[in-house]
């Protein structure tokens, strides 16, 4: 087994920009057609929903938006928005079950090496999984790493009833550590996540269990940023792709049924002040990541605020009077979000019969995502010509292969671009830096824009006079 830990690269997501289109959140179905979600499991039956205290109309569906923004530092709320309605936690449910795994480690009721038992019962839990059968051998590490990278259901499981004996009592252990850690609203069913109408969560208490996790745990908190590990020969990447686009990014983990949308908790520090956020309802995967990281780096530039009803008379940016092209850009993409924080009266509710318990299909689907730690510093490119950056490898042939799969995807774009790839070896950082240069800046950014649209990460980089920041 082997794993590494990776973080982001400095400022590679200073100028997301989200289209008003993908801002569509507000008045969106419940249900998405076709998603692409971070945890899988094939169609289930709607289990038996809970009673309903008010009924909404059938044709209003209504957004799972929600959303917590503090500074770990001194407990500052900096932003929130539904943050105290209940929600479900989908795969975010791993964090508690991480927590209880390693308060059994540190009381000396378990070791990273114990093995766990696998009974029929974890073995036959729903995609995403790790695969295991009665009588497999893995490790509490394994498990555990397996949660942080592919979010296994079946590891969790097996998590679980080694712990405490069986699952229910391991969802009772889960819920009364919740409440003494002033998670109020917060009900655990299962180990994993999958769909449980009885289970639920707020932003607020989610953001309290990352906090914890931190705190109680700094000796293991690194789990939370394995980029890949090996499990039977076969290298498992990590689902969060906010590892790799918000600088100083150290955890933690995404989640997904469509019951709940699109979820993320995430940790971040710079210059020794951490943040933690928390966004639930996204209506992608990719939404998700972006606006969390708009809001961390918001948070990080003190320019976050809390959304009000007069902030959403349009959806139409206001006019900007910056001088700058930049200032301008990124007042527009702040007033544009705003149209997914405020749906007066249109919050979701646990009880909304528009809202079925299905799981959806794998989100990792792009295999060129980073597996290594890029640095903090982007080194310019040579020259007086602009470059896009497409993954930062711990090997040469992955690197070569990015940039040729980022070719294949624009090939007007990038037809006469040069593949280049950086050996980190010479400045220290052990990484291969594959990129493509010989571009003017629209079309650097232009090429980003797209292959992030088809999936892929990616990053500018300006010439060697000028400076680097993310499309």
């Amino acid at each position: 087994m082997k794993f590494n830990t990776l973080g982001a690269s400095q400022g590679m997501i200073r100028s997301v920009r989200l289209s008003l289109a993908a801002l569509a959140l507000a008045c969106m179905g419940g249900v998405f057609a076709a998603p692409d979600a971070a945890e899988a499991a094939p169609k289930e039956p709607a289990p038996k929903k809970v009673a309903s205290v008010a009924t909404k109309p059938a044709a209003q569906v209504p957004t799972r938006y929600a959303a917590i923004i503090i500074d770990d530092n001194t407990g500052r709320v900096l932003h929130q928005v539904n943050a105290d309605d209940k929600r479900y936690p989908a795969s975010l449910t791993k964090m508690m079950t991480i927590y209880l795994a390693f308060e059994a480690v540190d009381k000396k009721r378990l070791s990273f090496d114990s093995p766990l038992t696998i009974t029929m019962h974890a073995a036959n839990q729903a995609p995403s999984r790790l695969g295991l059968m009665p009588g497999d051998n893995v490790t509490v590490r394994q498990a555990i790493l397996a949660l942080v990278t592919k979010s296994a259901n079946d590891a969790a499981t097996a998590l679980g009833e080694t712990i405490a004996g069986s699952e229910p009592a391991f969802a009772a252990m889960m819920t009364k550590r919740a409440q003494a850690l002033g998670m109020s609203n917060t009900v655990f069913q299962n180990a994993n996540g999958l769909p449980d109408p009885q289970q639920y969560t707020t932003a607020r208490d989610l953001a309290t269990l990352a906090r914890a996790l931190r705190r109680d745990f700094p000796q293991h908190y690194h789990y939370f940023s394995t980029a890949e590990f090996t499990y039977k020969g076969v290298s498992i990447a990590n689902h969060n792709r906010v590892l790799n686009q918000l600088e100083g990014a150290d955890g933690l983990k995404t989640g997904y049924i469509r019951v709940s949308g699109f979820n993320l908790a995430t940790s971040a520090t710079r210059n020794g002040r951490r943040i933690v956020g928390v966004v639930l309802g996204g209506e992608s995967g990719n939404w998700r990541d972006a606006r969390m990281v708009q809001l961390m780096e918001q948070a990080f530039d003190n320019t976050i605020t809390n959304p009000a009803p007069s902030m959403i008379a349009s959806a139409k940016p206001a006019p900007s009077v910056a001088s700058s092209a930049a200032q301008a850009n990124k007042t527009a993409r702040n007033n544009a979000i705003t149209v997914a924080e405020a749906a007066p009266g249109r919050a979701a509710t646990l009880t909304d019969p528009n809202l079925t318990f299905e799981q959806g299909d794998t989100e990792m689907t792009v295999a060129s995502l980073p597996a290594s730690k890029p640095r903090y510093s982007l080194p310019k490119n040579s020259g007086p010509d602009w470059a896009i950056q497409v993954g930062a490898f711990s090997k040469q042939a992955p690197a070569h292969a990015a940039a040729a799969t980022a070719k294949d995807k624009l090939p007007q774009i990038l037809a006469a671009a040069r593949v280049i790839v950086l050996d980190g070896r010479e400045d220290g950082s052990k990484f291969f830096r594959a990129r493509l240069t010989g571009l003017t800046e629209v079309a650097a950014r232009t090429a980003c824009k797209q292959l992030e649209q088809k999936g892929m990460g990616c990053i500018t980089v300006a010439p060697e006079m000028g400076s680097s920041n993310r499309s």
